[in-house]
C-alpha cells in the first residue's frame, strides 16, 4: 500500500494545481468582463451539471490511458467550484473599493492584483476548499477505472481478490490523506485571510472621513 500512496498524491496535487490555476485565472477574467460572462454562462452551467466521473471517457480519448488522463479528470472535475466561486467573488467586490482604486489611479493588472483578487479571496478560498474533496474523489475514481497503481487501484484490486483487510486499509489511507490535506489547506487559508484582512483594513481606512 505504501508504494501506491506517492503516485496518488502526485496525480492529486497535479490535477488540483491545474484546476486552481485555471479556475482562478479564468474566473477572474469572466467576472471582470460582462460580455464574456454572458457568452460562457451556458457552457459552464452545462458542464458543471455533468457528474465528474462521467468525464473519464472523455479524458481517456484526449490523453490516453496514462497518468495524463487521470490528472486531466481531476482537473476537469475540480475546476468548476473554483471558477464559479471566483466569478461570484469578483462580481461581488464592493463598488466603493473600486472607486477608491480609480481615485488613486490603480488600473489594469495592478487593480486586479491589489484590489479585486484580495476582495474576492474569501469566495475564492471557499471554492478551493470544495475542490479539494472533489479532486480527492476523482483521484480514487480515475485509479479504479484505468489505473495500474495508486490507492484507488489497490482498493479495487483488493475487492476483486476478496481481500477485505487491504480494501479497508486503502479506505483508511484515503481518509488520512484527506484529513492531512485539509489541515494543510486550513493553515494556508489562515495565512491568506490574515493578509486579506490587512489589505481590506487599509482600503477601509482610505474611505473614512478625515477630521
Amino acid at each position: 500500500m505504501n508504494s501506491d500512496v506517492l503516485p496518488s498524491l502526485g496525480r492529486f496535487a497535479a490535477g488540483y494545481l491545474v484546476a486552481a490555476t485555471i479556475g482562478v485565472a479564468a474566473g477572474t477574467l469572466i467576472g471582470l468582463v460582462p460580455w464574456l460572462r454572458r457568452c460562457t454562462q451556458p457552457l459552464t452551467e452545462f458542464v458543471r451539471s455533468v457528474p465528474p466521473p462521467l468525464l473519464f471517457p472523455f479524458a481517456l480519448v484526449l490523453f490516453g490511458v496514462g497518468d495524463d488522463s487521470k490528472v486531466a479528470l481531476i482537473a476537469l472535475g475540480s475546476v468548476w467550484p473554483v471558477l464559479l466561486n471566483t466569478v461570484d467573488g469578483v462580481r461581488s467586490v464592493d463598488p466603493e473599493i473600486l472607486d477608491v482604486a480609480r481615485s488613486f489611479r490603480i488600473r489594469g493588472w495592478m487593480r486586479v492584483k491589489r484590489i479585486v483578487v484580495p476582495a474576492a479571496s474569501p469566495k475564492i478560498i471557499a471554492g478551493l476548499r470544495v475542490a479539494l474533496s472533489v479532486a480527492l474523489l476523482l483521484m480514487v475514481v480515475s485509479e479504479m477505472q484505468g489505473g495500474t497503481n495508486g490507492v484507488g487501484f489497490r482498493i479495487r484490486y483488493a475487492q476483486r481478490s476478496f481481500d477485505t483487510a487491504d480494501a479497508y486499509a486503502g479506505v483508511i489511507v484515503i481518509g488520512v490523506v484527506g484529513f492531512a490535506v485539509n489541515l494543510l489547506f486550513l493553515a494556508v487559508e489562515s495565512r491568506l485571510m490574515r493578509w486579506h484582512r490587512g489589505a481590506r483594513g487599509v482600503l477601509e481606512g482610505t474611505r473614512r472621513p478625515v477630521g
